[in-house]
This record gives structure tokens, C-alpha cells and sequence, in this order.
């Protein structure tokens, strides 16, 4: 599993790093402290950039898209 950090985030994702804070701080985004520091899991940000749900709420064929596209 692969966790970034916030600044990172917001880069691959195009949102400021902001907004990816805003995001984790209402619940949208789920996060991991790593160091005293949020991480969130690339899965989890690819799945709410293409379809606005965390990875485990989606179905199989969505699930497979995130993966092959996170791992491009």
C-alpha cells in the first residue's frame, strides 16, 4: 500500500493542498498519521478524483480501474 503525504496529493491530483486538507479534515478523505503527519492511501485519492468515493466503497470494475490507473 502506498500512502502519500498532503503536498504530494495535491499535486497528482490538481486540487491545492487545501483543499486536499479540507477534504481529510471533514471525513471525505480517510488518512493514516505516519509520523505525526496525515497520509492518504493513493487508492483512496484516485477513487474520489475519478468517481467522488473512497476505494472500498466501490464496485469490482471500479476498483480495477483505480488499481490500473495508480499503477501507470
Amino acid at each position: 500500500m502506498r500512502y502519500i503525504n498532503t503536498k504530494t496529493a495535491a499535486a497528482i491530483s490538481g486540487y491545492s493542498q487545501r483543499q486536499i486538507q479540507y477534504r481529510v479534515k471533514e471525513g471525505v478523505l480517510p488518512t493514516k498519521s505516519m509520523g505525526g503527519y496525515p497520509k492518504v492511501w493513493l487508492y483512496d485519492l484516485i477513487a474520489y478524483m475519478e468517481f467522488q468515493q473512497v476505494f472500498y466503497d466501490l464496485n469490482g470494475e471500479m476498483q480495477d480501474r483505480v488499481r490500473a490507473i495508480a499503477n501507470e
